[in-house]
């Protein structure tokens, strides 16, 4: 009689069996992040048996529990950095490699040997510290033989190169603390090097705390031509106080493409475009929003040459369905918005600036004699007193 195999799916042994199931036996050899150890720990109060779950490198380094950075902020920020490399992978990248701050511990390196990095691919980076981390390069380089461990101000690094992804994790504000502005010219980068790029900065001195700089900071990186599939978010300090911020964004396009300039802004597309186009052809036709004798719609994403449009209906608000639309089409489009923006500014300043000098002018001041008596609207350009009767 055959043996009835165990009910867990993919064990290829004996229903009951004792031991580990058949595709754990070179669990240790497989890339996993965490391991169930097998050493056993007795609790002295409830006298059970607990297993302790330990990580494990895929370089059979020994990894301490002194964590210096050790809060659950940080411990999600390394992962996503991981992912977003390994996503940034798929993004035609010049290079294949990794500039991030790193302190003592080797903690954000050893999140990117997990996710399957070379040690030749890291360049951690820190400035040794005398009052933080004075020998922070030396025990990277004895921990990370292969890496590149690089020693200074990770700005000036970072222009040294193109990157597959960049984390300036950092105890700064990036802004001119009399202006609130951000340093452009001094200390925040051209974010175009990299694919993947983190940002870490302190609150302090900011007005309105980490959630302002959180939503600056989500400007800035929209404003530069990044996509965020997530908003910087506020997290705890070292010092138990949420004055951190981390953001994330991957800059995919070049620094002038078209789509940087076009995407998530309104269109205007003339409606002789579609005259071709009959009722059976375009049923909805009248559902879609006209103004000035054009369709609006926005420009949502890019794939090669062909740019994805949402149309504005007549409730004013988006249809889900996204439509197509050609590079050439776009870059027409574009440049008719522009220009019928620029007319009607000019225009409405212009029709701003007659109203202002035909506006009747409201004052006490009576030009006869000069004095405050009363209130008074005048029926032409200027109102008098009954005193004076000019």
């Amino acid at each position: 009689m055959p043996f009835r195999e165990c009910g867990t799916p993919g064990c290829t042994l004996k229903d009951g069996h004792t031991n580990a199931h058949s595709f754990e036996k070179d669990i240790t050899s497989r890339h996993c992040k965490y391991v169930v150890n097998t050493v056993q720990k007795t609790d002295v109060i409830q006298k059970k048996s607990i297993a302790v779950i330990s990580p494990v490198s895929e370089t059979s380094f020994y990894r301490s529990d002194e964590d210096r950075y050790g809060g659950l902020g940080k411990y999600v920020h390394r992962y996503s950095f991981a992912r977003a490399c390994v996503m940034a992978t798929k993004m035609n990248p010049i290079t294949d490699d990794i500039l991030y701050t790193e302190s003592s511990d080797g903690a954000a390196s050893y999140e990117l040997l997990q996710a399957g990095f070379l040690q030749k691919q890291l360049h951690p980076c820190n400035d040794n510290n005398p009052e933080k981390d004075p020998n922070a390069t030396a025990k990277l380089k004895a921990m990370f033989p292969e890496a590149v461990v690089e020693h200074g101000d990770i700005h000036e690094i970072y222009k040294k190169q193109q990157w597959l992804g960049v984390w300036f994790d950092l105890e700064e504000t990036w802004h001119v603390k009399e202006t609130q502005q951000w340093k452009l010219d001094e200390r925040v980068p051209d974010f175009h090097r990299a694919r993947a790029v983190a940002v870490t900065l302190t609150s302090l001195r900011v007005n309105g705390g980490a959630e302002a700089l959180a939503k600056d900071l989500d400007h800035l990186l929209y404003d530069k031509g990044g996509e965020q599939e997530e908003l910087t978010r506020a997290y705890n300090g070292k010092s138990g106080i949420m004055n951190m911020i981390f953001g994330m964004a991957f800059f995919k396009e070049t620094p002038n493409s078209l789509y940087i300039e076009v995407r998530l802004k309104e269109l205007s597309i003339p409606m002789q475009e579609f005259a071709h186009l009959s009722s059976r052809e375009w049923p909805d036709k009248d559902k879609y929003k006209v103004v000035n004798g054009c369709y609006r719609a926005v420009v949502t994403k890019r794939l090669g040459n062909k740019f994805y449009l949402s149309y504005m209906n007549t409730d004013n608000n988006y249809f889900e369905q996204e439509e197509e639309a050609q590079f050439e089409e776009v870059k027409k489009w574009h440049k008719l918005s522009s220009s019928s923006s620029s007319s009607s500014s000019s225009s409405s300043s212009c029709s701003s600036l007659m109203a202002s000098s035909h506006k009747r002018v409201h004052t006490n001041i009576c030009p006869g004699c000069n004095k405050k008596k009363g209130r008074g609207y005048p029926p032409k350009e200027q109102w008098y007193c009954e005193e004076c009767m000019c």
